[in-house]
């Protein structure tokens, strides 16, 4: 590297606040990725398709990982498909029969993967908690409910981690509405500032929100699904979502 892309890079840095950075991406499907019945043209599919999969960084190309890409960021995806943020009711039920890590609940003990020096972490859970956990309320202070995993979380991360900025990411129209108001309000009762993806008109449009149409969720589901038999989102989605996301985090 000569002289002249020694500055242009040490310019790069001092003007912009994601570069070089951490950042730790928590979540479900909608983080982690789900491509599931899509193949590249070549016919590979999942992990063995480099269209969708980084082998370097060992993480599908969501929306965190465009972040990381355009910013030079180190990138931590700890989301899982399935995942809740809360223990699941069937575990509570029956804690004998059912492992505590099923669906690998973030609260539980994913959020110790974190590490010891996150400059961002962005937190996006509710789809599956809303089938799978007990909705509680704001008052909750335990895993074993949405309000409490989130008030236990948030607890820890603002004392574990006094210098990291801290987002949460409120799901699109397929949270159920109490879940989503549940994941606004403990995001303000600590503090956290939170994007919501659903509400906000400011962003784009990638898959469903507020108002839309009919025709147009019509149009938009087809260009932003993975296939006709999966409705996560694709890589044309996650790359317009990044851009939302990568406008919050240099927010906060």
């Amino acid at each position: 590297m000569d002289q002249n892309e020694k500055m242009e890079l040490e310019m790069l840095r001092k003007s912009n606040v994601l570069w070089g950075k951490t950042l730790v991406a928590c979540g479900d499907s909608f983080t982690e990725g789900d491509f599931t019945s899509w193949k590249d043209e070549n016919g590979k599919s999942g992990r063995e398709s480099p269209v969708i999969y980084d082998s370097e960084r060992k993480t599908y190309k969501t929306y965190p990982w465009w972040i990381a890409e355009r910013n030079n960021m180190k990138l931590k995806n700890l989301a899982k498909c399935g995942g809740t943020i809360a223990l699941t009711r069937d575990y509570l039920e029956s804690p004998d029969t059912v492992d505590k890590n099923f669906r690998c609940p973030f609260a539980n003990e994913l959020y110790l993967e974190i590490g010891d020096d996150p400059d961002y972490i962005l937190i996006m859970y509710g789809l599956n908690d809303m089938y799978k956990c007990e909705l509680g309320c704001i008052d909750d202070t335990t895993p074993e409910t949405f309000y409490g995993a989130f008030n236990f979380i948030y607890r820890y991360l603002i004392e574990k981690y006094p210098r990291a900025k801290i987002g949460s990411l409120v799901c699109n129209a397929y949270l159920a509405p109490d879940f989503r108001e549940a994941v606004r309000e403990t995001a303000i009762k600590w503090g956290i500032p939170y994007l919501d993806l659903f509400e906000d008109t400011g962003i784009s449009t990638t898959l469903s929100k507020k108002g839309l149409c009919d025709e147009a969720r019509e149009i938009r589901n087809r260009q932003f699904f993975v296939s006709k038999t999966n409705g996560h989102p694709n890589l044309l989605a996650h790359e317009l979502m990044s851009s939302c996301v990568e406008e919050f985090l240099r927010r906060i």
